[in-house]
């Protein structure tokens, strides 16, 4: 639908493929309800555009303008604020139902607007039902939210009400307290990550005074849940070999990880991932099970989802820690199961590609080309991931012909890339050089004495340990094969 046309058209288009079918449907009442939209012909627009997108069509302006106003001549003008018009009702409608979804926000809102209008006996009503009747909540924005209703209840309860109380307002110091060492603690967790990540460094002594301040107030009252879970997360962060805190952050995990937010919940899961490919990559094997379990906690809990759609490395991060395990029936059964949670866009080739993934463990070798052959993505990654499986595949055969061929087209392939970072292109290189190297000892080796095989077997397997490449576990394996 976007390509090709103006950039008002694209921006409405990726507001608008976010949209579930039942939101679409009610955005189309929305936008022919008269209240927000006056302009009748936005109303038809929006149909020749909604059936566009179903279509998954790509109609050029001209045709849109030509659909829309019954064949007049074309108008850029008059199309361009016509879907300016078209986006800030899709802005407008995507706030409302945002709004829905919050509702601590909506009480907060009538709240105010209550003691605003002077309107006393309202904001009564819901003060008393908030603070007779408050649950706890596990994220920091409704925390804060629910620490502004309870200073608005004091603002009232202690100057306006027939019955005045004065007990509140310790109360919001103390909750205040919470929220700021919950949301301070989440922010140098980001900030640690970074640091660990990117190297980006942080004002250490800031740090060093919140800490003090946290550890000598709270043994004063009982941590919520979420600033332990943060708490925890830091510990692991400062020190990756901080097991114990690992372990604890996982457990109340498990326990609160369905009451929080999507937004919130991510974000943790995310936090430990991190820390069990840190482990992994050192080699520390306990750490996959660990991050297999992670993965199913978000599964689980539904969280695993970029809006209504999983991430197709998302999808491909999964099946490659089942794989690693040998879960070989959970790796199927989540393929088939999620396979349409996919982004449309690239739902084919990743389902594909993560067949023949499965396929190889299995050394159903065959199986797993033809579902290779089913690829059809330009996509570096995809390529090489690909070619990657049929360098294996070639390897155990051994049929090394085929093998060098592969070698020197994915060559060829990365010297003419210029999309690729030299880092990601170098693991790929590697791995296609030094299998390619291995498969020529390999072919050698009945022309090579013993002992001249042993010595160039293990210069190259030196090499390949003290290189970056993907695949690594598989190529030192087959080293390690007499």
């Amino acid at each position: 639908m976007n390509k090709g046309n103006p950039e008002y058209i694209s921006d409405f288009w990726n507001l608008y493929k976010t949209l579930l079918p039942a939101e679409a449907d009610a955005f189309s009442q929305f936008v022919d309800s008269g209240l927000f939209n006056r302009k009748k012909p936005v109303v038809h627009l929006l149909k020749i555009c909604k059936k566009q997108f179903a279509e998954k069509g790509s109609a050029k302006k001209e045709q849109l303008y030509a659909e829309a106003f019954d064949g007049k001549k074309y108008n850029g003008q008059v199309l361009k604020n016509y879907f300016t018009h078209l986006k800030k009702l899709l802005l407008q409608f995507m706030q409302l139902q945002w709004m829905q979804q919050k509702i601590s926000v909506q009480q907060w809102a009538v709240a105010e607007m209550y003691l605003q209008k002077g309107l006393v006996n309202q904001f009564q009503k819901l003060s008393k039902k908030y603070v007779e009747d408050k649950k706890p909540v596990y994220s920091p924005d409704e925390i804060f939210i629910q620490l502004k209703l309870q200073s608005l209840s004091d603002e009232y309860l202690s100057t306006t009400a027939t019955k005045r109380r004065f007990d509140l307002l310790e109360a919001c110091v103390f909750n205040f307290r919470e929220y700021y060492f919950l949301d301070t603690m989440r922010m140098y967790c980001e900030l640690i990550n970074r640091r660990n990540l990117k190297g980006i460094e942080f004002n250490k002594k800031e740090l060093q005074s919140f800490l003090q301040y946290f550890h000598e107030n709270k043994s004063e009252y009982n941590l919520h849940p979420l600033l332990q879970i943060y708490f925890y997360v830091f510990g692991f962060l400062k020190n990756s070999d901080d097991e114990e805190a690992y372990m604890q952050y996982k457990k109340i995990l498990i326990e609160y990880v369905g009451q929080m937010p999507v937004r919130t919940a991510r974000e943790l899961c995310l936090y430990g991932q991190n820390q069990c490919v840190k482990h992994i990559n050192l080699n520390h094997h306990k750490y996959l099970s660990e991050l297999f379990d992670l993965y199913n906690i978000m599964l689980l809990n539904n969280i695993m989802y970029e809006g209504q759609y999983m991430s197709q490395w998302t999808f491909k991060n999964y099946i490659t820690v089942a794989l690693r395990l040998k879960e070989f029936y959970k790796a199927e059964n989540f393929i088939e199961t999620y396979k349409h949670k996919i982004l449309p866009d690239v739902q084919h080739d990743a389902y594909h590609y993560n067949l023949a993934s499965l396929y190889f463990e299995k050394n159903d070798f065959d199986a797993a080309m033809v579902a290779l052959n089913k690829i059809h993505s330009n996509d570096a990654v995809y390529y090489l991931d690909g070619r990657s499986i049929l360098l294996k595949i070639y390897f155990e055969k051994e049929d090394f012909e085929t093998l060098a061929s592969l070698y020197h087209s994915v060559r060829v392939y990365l010297l003419r890339n210029k999309k690729l970072s030299r880092k990601q292109g170098d693991l790929y290189r590697y791995l296609f050089l030094y299998t390619y190297r291995l498969s020529r000892l390999i072919d050698k080796r009945p022309f090579i004495d013993t002992e001249n095989y042993a010595v160039a077997k293990n210069k190259l397997h030196e090499k390949i340990l003290n290189t970056d490449i993907a695949n690594k576990n598989w190529l030192t394996g087959k080293l390690n094969v007499p």
